[in-house]
C-alpha cells in the first residue's frame, strides 16, 4: 500500500494584483508517482520510495526523488505578463535560478533503464493566450544523466548522456518580451529507476523571474499566475544536495513563509 505525505495546499494569491482584462492562465501543477494518478495540486506527496513536491509560494519549486525502484515527476506550467505604459514594447527579463540532479550510487550500463532530469522552460508570445499567438522567444536549460553509453561494458561518467552524477548549474535564461503579453514557465524535474539496484535520484528546479540589469523598469511591473510567487528563497552553497538535506530545506522553506489569515 502507498503512503502519502503531509500535503502542503498553496491557496495564497500572488502579491501582484491582475490589472489586465484578459487574466493569464491559470498555473498548472502535476505530479506523477509510479502506478499513482496525477496530483494536479501543490504540495508534498510519497509514494513507496518517491517523492514529489511543487511550491509556488514564495516562489516555484518543482523537486523529484526515487529511492530504489520508482518514478517521480514534478512539472508546474505558469504564466506571467509584463505590464508598461503601452503595449507591444520590448523588455528584456531574466529568469534566474539553479537546476541540480543526483544519480547516487547508479550503475552505468548499455540497456539499463533510469535516468534523472531537471529542465526549465521560458517562451515568450506576442499577445494572449488564443488562436492565433505567435512566439517570440525560446530559452531553456536542461541537465540530466543516464545510462546511454558506448558498447556491453559498464561507463562512467563523463559520458555524453550523464556529464556527472552530480550536477548544479545556475540558470540564467535572458527572455525577450513584449509588455502586455503572455509568457510561459515551465519546470521539470523527473526521476526513474526501473532496475533493481538500490540508489538514490533527486532532481529540483528553482527559478526567480525579474527585469534584466540595465532596464530602467521605472513604470513597469511583473504580474504572474495567480497562486505563484516570485521571491528568491537562500541556497545552500554545497554543490548538490543529498536527498535528507533537500528534504530538509524544502521544510525549512515551507516553514519560513509568512503566516496568513483563513
Amino acid at each position: 500500500m502507498r503512503s502519502r505525505c503531509l500535503v502542503v495546499l498553496c491557496i495564497a494569491a500572488c502579491g501582484i494584483s491582475q490589472a489586465s482584462a484578459n487574466p493569464l492562465p491559470a498555473v498548472h501543477d502535476s505530479i506523477s508517482l509510479e502506478n499513482g494518478p496525477e496530483i494536479n495540486v501543490s504540495g508534498t506527496f510519497c509514494g513507496g520510495g518517491e517523492t514529489g513536491e511543487i511550491e509556488n509560494l514564495p516562489a516555484p519549486l518543482a523537486y523529484a526523488h526515487v529511492t530504489g525502484k520508482g518514478s517521480s515527476r514534478a512539472e508546474i506550467q505558469s504564466w506571467f505578463r509584463v505590464d508598461g505604459p503601452l503595449d507591444n514594447l520590448q523588455v528584456p527579463i531574466q529568469i534566474a535560478g539553479q537546476v541540480r540532479i543526483r544519480a547516487g550510487n547508479a550503475v552505468f550500463k548499455k540497456g539499463l533503464v533510469w535516468g534523472t532530469t531537471a529542465q526549465l522552460i521560458a517562451i515568450s508570445f506576442d499577445g494572449h493566450l488564443g488562436p492565433g499567438l505567435n512566439q517570440v522567444d525560446y530559452q531553456f536549460r536542461t541537465v540530466d544523466c543516464s545510462p546511454l553509453s558506448e558498447g556491453d561494458l559498464p561507463v562512467e561518467p563523463p559520458i555524453p548522456s550523464c556529464p556527472a552524477r552530480e550536477q548544479d548549474q545556475p540558470v540564467l535564461l535572458m527572455l525577450n518580451t513584449l509588455t502586455g503579453a503572455d509568457n510561459e514557465i515551465s519546470m521539470v524535474a523527473a526521476a526513474n529507476n526501473q532496475e533493481a539496484f538500490g540508489a538514490d535520484f533527486d532532481a529540483v528546479v528553482d527559478p526567480v523571474i525579474s527585469f534584466a540589469p540595465g532596464f530602467d523598469a521605472t513604470g513597469y511591473a511583473i504580474t504572474l499566475s495567480d497562486g505563484v510567487g516570485n521571491t528568491a528563497a537562500p541556497e545552500p552553497s554545497s554543490a548538490l544536495l543529498m536527498s535528507s538535506t533537500i528534504g530538509m530545506l524544502l521544510h525549512l522553506r515551507r516553514r519560513s513563509q509568512p503566516s496568513r489569515s483563513p
